[in-house]
Formats: C-alpha cells, sequence, structure tokens
C-alpha cells in the first residue's frame, strides 16, 4: 500500500504515517485504544499538515503542467480558463421548497495564462478574500435563494478551445480532502470489510483530468469524423459515433505519450449502470486510466485521467440524472455510515485522517 501512497503523494513521510495508521487498525481491535493510540502517536500534527500543503501545492503544478501539456496538442489556436465551483447551502438544504436548489454550479472566468492552486482557494475561503486571478464581481458563495453562506463541494480549472474542436474541453481537479480520506480508509481497511460490498480502491484520482469529447455538436457523424482525422491523423471508427470518439482519442495519447497511458478502464465496453431518482437505469459511460508524465517511471507520480463525451460531462452536472456527482455522493455516504457501523476502526481512521487532511473549507 506504500508503494501507491507514494505515487500519489511526494512527501515519503506522508506515505509512511498511513501505513503506520494501517497497521495499528490491524493490531488494535479496541475503537476507544485504537483512538487513543493514533492520538498520541499523532504528536506533530502542525508539521504533518504542512508536509500534505506542500505535497498538494506540488501535485497541482503537476496537474497543470499535464493540463497545459495535453491543451498543447488537443487544441488549435486561442484557448480560453474557466474556474467552475460547484456549491451546496445546508440552509436550503433543509427546506424542502429548496431542496433542488441547494447545490448549483458557477463558472468563474480566469486570465488564459492563469491556473487556480487549489490550496490558494482554500487559504482564500478561509481568510473571506476573494482567490487571486478570479473577477469579484462573478465570485460570491452567497446562495442566489436565501443568501447563507454556501460551501464549495467541488471545483476544477477548466481550458477550452475558442472554436469548435473535437474537444471540448480539459478539466483538471484535486479530490476534496473528504472524499480522498474516504478512500484512503477503504484501502486501510479493506479486508476487515464485506467482499461484495466493498474491495480494495485505487487512490490514483486524487489528483485527476478528464478529456471531455465534443459530442454531440449538431454536425454530422462525417463531418465530425473529417476534423478529427484532420486535426489528430486517425480515424474514429464505426459504431456508436460518441463511444469511438472516445476510443480514437485514446488511441491518440497511446500515440503521443506511449508508456504514459496504463491501466485502462473500459466504462465504454462495459457500462457501469445507476438508477436515476425516477427509477430509469442510466449508463455511465467513459475510459479511464492512469497517466504519468512522459519519461517517467511506472513507480514515479501519476495521476487519473478520464475520457468522456460532453453529453457524459452534462449529466454528472444534472442533478436528476442517476451519473450525477451529487446522486453518487448520496449513495457512497450511505454505503460509508454502513461500513462504519460494521467496522467501527474504519471511523476512527477517517476521523484521525480528517483532522490531518481537511482544511477549514468544508468538504
Amino acid at each position: 500500500m506504500e508503494k501507491q501512497l507514494r505515487r500519489t503523494m511526494f512527501h515519503p513521510g506522508i506515505a509512511e504515517l498511513v501505513g503506520e495508521i494501517s497497521s495499528l487498525v490491524r493490531m488494535i481491535e479496541s475503537p476507544e485504544e485504537l483512538r487513543t493510540t493514533l492520538e498520541e502517536h499523532i504528536d506533530d500534527v502542525d508539521r504533518i499538515r504542512q508536509d500534505i500543503i506542500n505535497d498538494q501545492t506540488a501535485g497541482d503544478g503537476v496537474l497543470r503542467t499535464v493540463g497545459d501539456t495535453l491543451a498543447s496538442k488537443l487544441f488549435q489556436g486561442r484557448t480560453r480558463r474557466e474556474y467552475v465551483m460547484i456549491t451546496k447551502c445546508d440552509t436550503c438544504a433543509t427546506d424542502k421548497r429548496r431542496q433542488r436548489a441547494a447545490t448549483s454550479k458557477t463558472k468563474v472566468p480566469v486570465p488564459a495564462a492563469d491556473y487556480l492552486y487549489e490550496h490558494e482557494f482554500n487559504s482564500a475561503l478561509q481568510e473571506g478574500r476573494v482567490p487571486k486571478g478570479l473577477n469579484p464581481e462573478r465570485f460570491s458563495l452567497g446562495c442566489p435563494n436565501c443568501g447563507s453562506t454556501v460551501n464549495v463541494t467541488s471545483t476544477s480549472n477548466m481550458i477550452f478551445p475558442e472554436t469548435d474542436q473535437p474537444v471540448f474541453a480539459i478539466a483538471q481537479r484535486v479530490k476534496s480532502a473528504g472524499r480522498y480520506c474516504e478512500k484512503l480508509v477503504d484501502t486501510i481497511c479493506y479486508d476487515l470489510l464485506d467482499t461484495d460490498l466493498r474491495t480494495a480502491r485505487s487512490i490514483t484520482d486524487k489528483y485527476a483530468f478528464a478529456i471531455i469529447m465534443n459530442h454531440p455538436n449538431g454536425m454530422r457523424d462525417e463531418e465530425r469524423r473529417r476534423m478529427f482525422r484532420r486535426q489528430f491523423g486517425l480515424t474514429v471508427g464505426d459504431g456508436n459515433f460518441g463511444d469511438a470518439l472516445c476510443y480514437a482519442m485514446r488511441d491518440f495519447l497511446t500515440a503521443s505519450f506511449g508508456g504514459a497511458v496504463g491501466r485502462v478502464q473500459d466504462s465504454i465496453r462495459d457500462p457501469k449502470r445507476r438508477v436515476s431518482p425516477r427509477g430509469m437505469v442510466e449508463e455511465y459511460k467513459m475510459l479511464q486510466f492512469n497517466f504519468g508524465l512522459q519519461g517517467r517511471t511506472q513507480d514515479d507520480f501519476v495521476v487519473e485521467g478520464q475520457i468522456k463525451t460532453s453529453q457524459t460531462y452534462q449529466r454528472e452536472q444534472d442533478r436528476k440524472s442517476a451519473i450525477s456527482h451529487e446522486a453518487y455522493v448520496e449513495v457512497e455516504n450511505q454505503l460509508r455510515q454502513e461500513m462504519f457501523m460494521r467496522v467501527p476502526r474504519a471511523r476512527v481512521a477517517y476521523e484521525i485522517l480528517m483532522r490531518l487532511f481537511a482544511s477549514e473549507r468544508q468538504v
């Protein structure tokens, strides 16, 4: 496990710390004794938090480099940037009349040469100021319905081409502390859990990007095939055009970056099935893979990559859809509470990790 942690965190001390927590979880069965032992063992919290901040900044820097490298190969001409925030108002969430409007999406333009680092954004929120690079007139943490301060639950840096092209956008994001700690707990405790409900989890998606293909866009399939071939020199295959477009982009990445693309999980061939709030079955299609900078070995730092259509991306933002991020988090939280009931030691590990990884920003 420590080797996997080292590939997602730059600082070896943090990987060692999580490894030690894992060992203690297995050694100590009593949740009360485990909590006491961990609190005594982790005595330099300020240093650990600073290491985490340094690693987050370094990881965000790698993610920016990956995004800029991809943009130079996937887009022609000028590009523009946006910082996208998903926010939730707890006040509206408890009001049945406003529950549907409790979660909202805000797009804030960012200067083309800028990239908003996650730690800088968090620091600005804690200090009550507008993050550097964002237009104050377009940035607000007030709920448009009731005026209460909202919680930022998800953020991403987006790069768009100025003209119509095969790739709609590149999205880059750092997983929130809460979601990451949940996955760390799964990794630490997976062999203590029911194998039919939860198995060992990949944690390489702490830093992730998505290549969002421009489909549908109103053009005939044949026209789009010619556009892709002109820009990337590859032919889009037959069958469902959106699926074929994602496979063609995978082939382009493999041809361009070679061994940097690995461990591809094909959820197009075997779609993930989810049930919508209205009981309708929806399929979630994308390609998911590990990605390292060119020239790095498989033991070095990696990020998660995804390829999906703009249609899938829009459905992820639609709270009524079964594949929406909101619906996914709701199901995950339900499973998490079931897991904490079965394995109380997992709750202790989660709470200790959250004290270390989470800032004052709610996640």
